[in-house]
């Protein structure tokens, strides 16, 4: 039943999107604007550059209301996906990394914030990832919880790009044997997905 009445609420938010109501914006924000603030979070974490990134997020769709497809999936889900590609589109632009390189490598480096997750907490996946090599556990951190790519690493620590690329499959290596197979498809879709 309570299903059947969120689907429906979102079929009418669907509906006055596509009308393009400002009602409806406003309502798919005050919905969805937490959630999807905490996912551009979690890639960008400047809360002054998420909070654009998030208003990007409430006008593409806006703009791009018909593309959504609910046979595809929910609304959220297609929210979340164009929320996790702008917060990385913003990553890689020249003006973030103009303001990122001002920033010590300590503070991103040694931010353990994405451990807070209650996710990884719950699911003791922190001791786990706590256990690796600091060298393994600084790169995961980077790649997966900041959203940096290989070149964006290696900006920051002066790392080789083959050497982190290494490094990452040495850490998954690692924790599939700490984990075994089926608990690392678990991370890697929590690493991925949070």
């Amino acid at each position: 039943m309570s299903f059947n009445k969120n689907r429906t609420q979102e079929d009418h938010l669907i509906a006055m999107l596509k009308n393009k109501s400002q009602q409806g914006l406003s309502l798919a924000y005050q919905n969805y604007g937490g959630a999807i603030y905490g996912i551009v979070l979690r890639i960008i974490p400047s809360e002054e550059i998420a909070q654009e990134v998030l208003q990007d997020v409430f006008l593409k769709a806006w703009d791009n209301i018909d593309q959504y497809d609910a046979a595809k999936g929910r609304f959220f889900t297609w929210l979340s996906t164009i929320a996790r590609r702008l917060a990385i589109d913003k990553t890689r632009s020249a003006e973030y990394k103009k303001i990122e390189k001002t920033k010590p490598i300590d503070n991103v480096v040694h931010n353990d914030s994405w451990m807070e997750t209650t996710q990884l907490k719950d699911s003791g996946l922190e001791r786990v990832v706590n256990s690796l090599d600091e060298k393994y556990r600084t790169l995961i951190d980077m790649a997966y919880f900041h959203g940096y790519t290989h070149q964006d690493i290696h900006e920051k620590t002066a790392i080789p790009v083959g050497t982190i690329k290494t490094r990452l499959r040495m850490a998954v290596q690692e924790l599939r044997r700490i984990l075994g197979e089926s608990e690392i498809l678990s991370l890697i879709v929590l690493l991925i997905f949070n």
